[in-house]
């Protein structure tokens, strides 16, 4: 592709590449709908590495196959990325997380999803009543018979 060449990001020691970081994208289906630009600086770096054909993979392990093409001078998600999206039910405005991973695989996670479960403090458990001031033991009686009980014994 459209890299310099991995040398640049060569771990001298192993000489393997450390995995890209992942890019976020504001999917808009009017803009996206066939294809989806890759981000230049991205591509500048990792462009080298990856293969024409990708798969998508998003987090539930659901894969499509999507092609790598050229749109002028950007490098795009092209033919197969419209089956991907509607799968996946993205809507206007979602923010997706592109993760490569390699040999083409890349994980897609929608960033702004609400978790499925709801938060533990939107349901309200019943709680026992608190006693009331009336029903709590009389204090002075109890400290008389604990007086009768040290005289008794003789402390």
């Amino acid at each position: 592709m459209a890299g310099q060449g991995p040398f640049p990001q060569m771990n001298g020691l192993y000489g393997v590449m450390p995995p890209p970081p992942p890019f976020v994208l504001a999917y808009n289906p009017s803009l996206h709908r066939s294809r989806v630009p890759l981000p230049p600086t991205w591509v500048s770096v990792y462009g080298v590495i990856l293969p024409i054909f990708c798969r998508m993979c998003l987090p539930n392990q659901a894969q499509w196959f999507v092609d790598l093409c050229l749109d002028g001078s950007v490098w795009c998600f092209g033919r197969g990325w419209d089956f991907f999206a509607i799968h996946a039910g993205f809507e206007l405005g979602d923010l997706l997380m592109f993760a490569y991973q390699c040999d083409g695989l890349f994980i897609v996670s929608r960033l702004d999803v609400p978790p499925p479960f709801p938060f533990l403090d939107e349901h309200v458990v019943a709680l026992e009543e608190v006693p009331r001031i009336e029903a709590l033991p009389d204090f002075e009686n109890l400290f008389n018979e604990l007086e009768g009980v040290v005289a008794a014994i003789g402390l």
